[in-house]
C-alpha cells in the first residue's frame, strides 16, 4: 500500500488523492478480514512506518517541505537536539524539568 505514502508526499495528507488511496486500502483490509474471519487463531495487525503533516506553503512546495521542529519548541525547554534543520529527522532531549511541556506540544 505504498501508494498512500506516495500520494501523501506528492499531494499532502488531507488531499483527495490520499483519501482515494485510503479507501482502496480500507477495501483491501475488509477483503482480508472477510477471508480470515472463519479461521481459528488468526491475528491481523496493521502497521504504519510514519504519519504525515501538511507541508508549509503547499504540498508540492519543495522549499517549505520540511517542518522545522525547533521553530515550535522554545530553546529554553530543551537541553540537546541532534539532527539538522534541513534533514527530515530531529531528536530533542528536553530539560529535566520541562518534559511535560515538550511532550504535550501540539502544532
Amino acid at each position: 500500500m505504498e501508494l498512500v505514502d506516495s500520494a501523501g508526499h506528492n499531494f499532502g495528507p488531507d488531499s483527495d488523492e490520499v483519501k482515494s488511496e485510503l479507501k482502496q486500502v480500507d477495501a483491501e483490509l475488509v477483503r482480508v478480514l472477510d477471508a480470515v474471519s472463519e479461521a481459528d487463531n488468526v491475528n491481523v495487525m496493521v502497521f504504519s512506518d510514519h504519519g504525515m503533516s501538511a507541508r508549509l506553503g503547499g504540498a508540492r512546495d519543495a522549499a517549505s517541505g520540511l517542518i522545522n521542529v525547533l521553530d515550535y519548541v522554545r530553546s529554553e525547554d530543551w537541553a540537546h537536539a541532534a539532527g539538522s534543520r534541513s534533514a527530515p529527522a530531529l531528536q530533542i532531549w528536553p530539560k529535566a524539568d520541562n518534559e511535560d511541556s515538550v511532550s504535550s506540544l501540539k502544532t
